[in-house]
């Protein structure tokens, strides 16, 4: 199925016009260059306690929200291909320093079969090849969560308890390793702490990135 549906994308690709996901103007990107030069970079660190914080490089508003959309429900791949050089472009070195391995947040099985990629891996692909850090899908999701954004920080802790294992093949590769968990958006920080928790007995550091976040409202 897979291998059908991206054979069928890749005739639409070949046959229909490729429009940027924002303006519509033609662009074989997903998002065309004007679009993607007017995401306001606002670096923010959002600290989780137990010693973790999340570095984001934009707030989750306005392009960046519709952006987001467009990659993961309309599943418009070359978008998160081409913001994952933006963001390669954008993000501050010093973060990446010292970094052994990236390890992205995971999808349930169930939603990768739906999407067929995992957005968290193939925003941060470009940053894994520039600055030569592998990215290993070390831990599996198995459990299948509601929508979060639909819960309070409460809640969503609730929902995300016992959903994270480390995959046993993966185990000897980050065995004392420094690690740096990506994901598309931070929120709460409730998915990042349950990573850690799972995480820490095996690594030797853990910092978290995600490229977006959720402005907190007054």
């Amino acid at each position: 199925m897979h291998s059908f549906n991206r054979l069928w994308q890749t005739l639409l690709d070949c046959f229909l016009p490729q429009v940027c996901c924002l303006c519509q103007v033609q662009t074989e990107f997903g998002i065309c260059e004007h679009c993607i030069g007017q995401l306001p970079i606002i670096p923010e660190e959002i600290y989780l306690g137990d010693g973790l914080k999340v570095a984001t490089l934009t707030p989750y508003l306005g392009n960046t929200l519709a952006i987001i959309q467009a990659l993961k429900y309309h599943k418009i791949r070359r978008v998160g291909e081409r913001l994952g050089t933006w963001i390669s472009s954008h993000i501050a070195p010093d973060i990446l320093n010292e970094v052994d391995i990236i390890i992205p947040v995971p999808l349930h099985s169930k939603r990768f079969r739906e999407r067929e990629f995992n957005q968290s891996e193939l925003l941060f692909r470009a940053c894994a090849n520039n600055f030569k850090i592998p990215i290993v899908p070390a831990v599996n999701r198995v459990k299948n969560t509601q929508a979060l954004h639909e819960l309070n920080a409460r809640q969503r802790q609730r929902e995300l308890s016992n959903s994270f294992i480390i995959d046993d093949d993966f185990k000897p590769k980050i065995q004392g390793k420094r690690v740096m968990i990506v994901d598309d958006i931070c929120t709460s920080g409730a998915t990042f702490l349950e990573i850690a928790t799972i995480l820490r007995p095996s690594v030797a550091e853990i910092r978290c990135f995600a490229f977006s976040h959720t402005p907190k409202t007054t």
